[in-house]
């Protein structure tokens, strides 16, 4: 089943639930649906049931490591973008690597300010929208 374009799902990965929890809260009030999965069978079920505007992964998760969750969200063919969301920064070459290998387009240290990280699921979310657009769909 894939939603429409103009519901756009989000999709955030975590294994703590309190993360899941901090996450929904501040992402539902951009009214879009959110979906959440907390280790690697829920992911693949999600991915394989919908399309998703954009993907928001703990990258330091003790069940499922990030880096290797973000490859096996594109080896099943998702192409969302991947906002990467940490308690540590990554070095230079750790971000150049998630970009270049695993598809991540962004990164987020918690505490993170709840405002930016609406205005970049937004942006996303809105060229998401305007990719299906632009293919008359």
């Amino acid at each position: 089943m894939v939603a429409m374009v103009d519901d756009a799902t989000i999709l955030i990965v975590a294994d703590q639930t309190a993360d899941l929890i901090v996450l929904e809260a501040n992402l539902s009030r951009l009214g879009h649906r959110i979906v959440s999965a907390s280790n690697r069978e829920e992911t693949v079920a999600r991915l394989q049931h919908e399309d998703f505007a954009v993907v928001l992964l703990d990258s330091l998760m003790a069940r499922l490591e990030g880096f290797d969750t973000a490859r096996l969200i594109r080896e099943t063919g998702c192409l969302a973008p991947i906002i990467f969301i940490t308690a540590l920064e990554f070095a230079p070459s750790e971000f150049e690597q998630a970009q270049t290998d695993r598809g991540a387009v962004d990164c987020m240290v918690k505490p993170f300010d709840a405002r930016a990280l609406r205005a970049k699921i937004e942006g996303y979310v809105d060229h998401y929208r305007s990719s299906f657009e632009g293919r008359g769909k």
